[in-house]
């Protein structure tokens, strides 16, 4: 009777580790693409030139994935965790060197919709990350939208979440849980000197720096909008950051200014390349140039914090395309529109409150 007993528990102990289990595969050291629907082609880490992709094949992490006009293909890192990349998109199939669980997709352009597990990362220590380069989108465990656009030199990446939730880490803001039904658009001026984030669906807290250079959380309601302003001297090595929440009747209803040091390492950035800097941010302001940002309002050259008042009061329908689009997908080979289109051609100045 005792060794029945014995036998049952074990029995049901491993049963409920397979069950525990069963829904959580590692990732491969290697990625397959399937479902291949038009052009798509790879070119592989060390090789010239890029091949027509295979179906069903394995490729190495490294391997670039660009797909034509109305072509599709599903990139399938294991059993359950998948990514489909849409048309027109050019990206890069990467892992981090010191940490092979972390897989990274850079986007240069175009669309990937994740579909992951729920258990991806907290039971087998999974990573992934889609950056683009205006954000860094760290996936938790869901499902979720990324597309990447630029336009002269402003860059854009749209984000929408149909399940679980991701994080995502900007220029000098990060958002630690974008959740169900969150949508956002992040823009950044090639020179960093300018990042907009817009709340385009949902509510979310976004972490910043504040005047003293503490870790502070605001509440950014739909339709608001955080205007992040970046100056730099290379000569003193010093810059100042001046961060504006904006309401959706255009109104700024806060603004924080603080200083940083170039060589402090606690001073976040999206790239490590000094180049990447404002080396202009040293000169007059009567010599920088106005810029709008992806959701097209207009901000003053002016010394005040206010702005055009605008009569948004709910989402607009640009807006609501976006996400309405990414939650209904039907299965159409062309790329849902994310990102606003961003017509920008130069930046925006803003003076800091308390500064004339």
């Amino acid at each position: 009777m005792k060794n029945n007993v014995l036998t049952m528990a074990v029995a049901f102990l491993l049963i409920s580790v397979i069950s525990n289990n069963s829904f959580s595969a590692p990732l491969e050291p290697v990625f397959k693409i399937n479902k291949i629907s038009g052009e798509c082609t790879v070119k592989k880490p060390g090789d010239g030139t890029a091949q027509n992709a295979v179906e069903g094949q394995a490729y190495p992490y490294g391997s670039e994935v660009i797909t034509g006009r109305k072509s599709s293909a599903v990139i399938v890192f294991s059993e359950l965790n998948e990514c489909r990349i849409m048309a027109n998109t050019k990206m890069l199939m990467t892992e981090d060197l010191s940490n092979k669980k972390l897989k990274l997709i850079k986007l240069e352009k175009g669309q990937v919709d994740l579909n992951l597990e729920e258990s991806f990362h907290e039971k087998t220590g999974n990573d992934l990350s889609v950056e683009t380069a205006a954000a860094i989108c760290g996936a938790i465990g869901c499902k979720f939208s990324v597309q990447a656009s630029s336009e002269a030199d402003m860059k854009s990446a749209g984000v929408v979440v149909t399940d679980g939730k991701i994080f995502v880490k900007g220029l000098n803001f990060n958002v630690t849980s974008l959740d169900k039904d969150d949508a956002a658009v992040v823009s950044i001026a090639s020179d960093q000197s300018y990042v907009s984030l817009k709340n385009v669906k949902g509510n979310f807290e976004v972490t910043i720096k504040d005047a003293q250079g503490n870790p502070r959380n605001i509440a950014l309601k739909q339709n608001y909008v955080l205007r992040i302003f970046r100056k730099v001297n290379e000569t003193t090595k010093q810059g100042t950051v001046t961060i504006l929440v904006i309401s959706p009747e255009g109104k700024t209803e806060e603004s924080i200014t603080r200083s940083f040091k170039l060589d402090d390492p606690t001073e976040p950035g999206l790239s490590n390349d000094p180049s990447e800097n404002n080396k202009d941010g040293e000169k007059d302001q009567n010599k920088d140039q106005e810029k709008e940002d992806a959701d097209d309002e207009e901000f003053p050259t002016t010394t005040t914090t206010t702005v055009a008042t605008t009569t948004t009061t709910t989402i607009s329908p640009k807006d609501k395309e976006i996400v309405d689009e990414a939650e209904n997908r039907d299965g159409n080979e062309e790329t849902v529109p994310i990102v606003p289109i961003v017509t920008a051609t130069t930046t925006p100045s803003v003076t800091p409150v308390g500064k004339r």
